[in-house]
């Protein structure tokens, strides 16, 4: 059954993924991970908890290299003489701007250095779960290198930093079509006799 990898299905995706990734240690010795937040256009952008993490959904453009426009079989009726094929999903590359918060460079530093090395450096398969409940991968491509954009207010001061990603993703509404089908073939040769 096809089902799309998109916005929602990749916001869920980076939130538990960037908190198995970064995980803080508490005075007893258990493992707290670090808060995500996914920032939406249509809601206030606070951060109030201290080191955190966003996930920003820029932008989305049609990826034409990845589209495929093959038929992929669904069923066939021999009775009506017809199959049923379904259009492949429509390929899609999402933007993505992840944030690292802290107060202080320290935590910044252990954020950036534990994401870098769980995802093994620029370029990741994520996993997510699509719209119909079957586990994939969205493959998430680096864009630039890791930049730094510390933010000063009077006499505090937040440390920042930012990694871009291109997310490959899909949109498949099960958009089926019929068409008629071969059930027999007649490959007998009609040989005349020329004299």
């Amino acid at each position: 059954m096809s089902a799309n990898v998109w916005y929602p299905e990749i916001d869920t995706a980076f939130v538990k993924f960037i908190k198995e990734a970064i995980q803080f240690q508490s005075d007893s010795g258990e493992s707290i991970p670090v808060s995500v937040i996914v920032r939406k256009p249509d809601k206030d952008y606070v951060i109030d908890t201290y080191p955190c993490v966003s996930c920003y959904p820029m932008d989305s453009q049609y990826d034409l290299d990845r589209q495929d426009n093959t038929l992929t079989f669904v069923s066939k009726d021999i009775e009506a003489k017809e199959i049923v094929l379904e259009k492949s999903a429509i390929p899609f590359k999402l933007m993505y701007q992840v944030d690292f918060y802290a107060l202080s460079q320290t935590d910044l530093h252990y954020m950036t250095a534990q994401w870098l090395s769980h995802v093994g450096g620029r370029d990741f398969n994520l996993p997510v779960v699509d719209s119909g409940g079957v586990e994939r991968t969205a493959f998430a491509l680096q864009m630039g290198d890791l930049v730094r954009a510390d933010f000063l207010s009077n006499t505090s001061r937040t440390f920042h930093a930012v990694l871009t990603y291109r997310v490959y993703a899909e949109v498949d509404y099960n958009v089926r079509v019929t068409k008629p089908l071969i059930t027999e073939v007649d490959n007998r040769i009609n040989i005349k006799e020329v004299f």
